[in-house]
């Protein structure tokens, strides 16, 4: 089973899509936030934010990844970026730091376990210098914020255009159960919006 795993793991991490060789960097989670919105008739969009470290000999990077799913557009959605914190200010617990730039070229997530990466169907500029901003599947999307939720194991690319290796950065931590049960409500309210939505557009006129 852990050779299996690791089999999937080494074919995620260096045949990925994206053609740019890979290599596996483990990020601490810092702070998760569930995102829920709502409108008149129930749940709109729903995901997390996520802060996540990696130490670094003099600094250390704090990957900002927020993940949503979106009931009116059927889409899921995503914004991600990088700042560097020097090692004095994150040992104080202050984690503001340089923005680094220019903007992301690349950017792909998936569960540990999928052997094939979500990667945007289309990136929108964003209105933040420094971050990368696109749609994404919705069901894949929604599969990853799920397993998010209970702790699996997820990886993702930011991906710089001096960057000769992409670094692909994993990370787990299971969402408390308060957080993770209005989360779990939210995007059963956002499927279910979902699932009315092509059922009106599938019936006839």
């Amino acid at each position: 089973m852990r050779l299996h795993r690791a089999f999937a793991l080494c074919l995620l991490v260096f045949f990925c899509q994206s053609g740019y060789a890979q290599a596996l960097v483990q990020g601490n989670v810092l702070s998760r936030q569930p995102k829920i919105e709502r409108d008149g008739n129930g749940f709109v969009a729903c995901g997390l934010s996520t802060v996540i470290t990696v130490n670094r000999e003099e600094w250390v990077e704090v990957h900002h990844l927020s993940l949503l799913v979106n009931g009116e557009s059927m889409l899921g959605l995503f914004d991600a970026a990088k700042t560097n914190v020097s090692q004095s200010n994150a040992r104080n617990g202050k984690y503001v730091g340089d923005m680094v730039k220019p903007t992301p070229m690349r950017f792909w997530i998936a569960k540990e376990t999928d052997s094939k990466a979500l990667i945007p169907i289309e990136i929108v500029k964003s209105g933040t210098p420094g971050h990368i901003t696109g749609k994404l599947d919705f069901s894949r999307s929604f599969g990853l914020l799920a397993a998010m939720m209970h702790g699996e194991r997820v990886q993702f690319v930011l991906g710089y255009e001096d960057q000769s290796i992409d670094e692909v950065i994993s990370f787990s931590e299971r969402l408390p159960r308060p957080e993770a049960s209005a989360l779990a409500a939210c995007l059963n309210g956002v499927r279910d919006r979902v699932l009315q939505k092509r059922k009106s557009l599938e019936s006839p006129r």
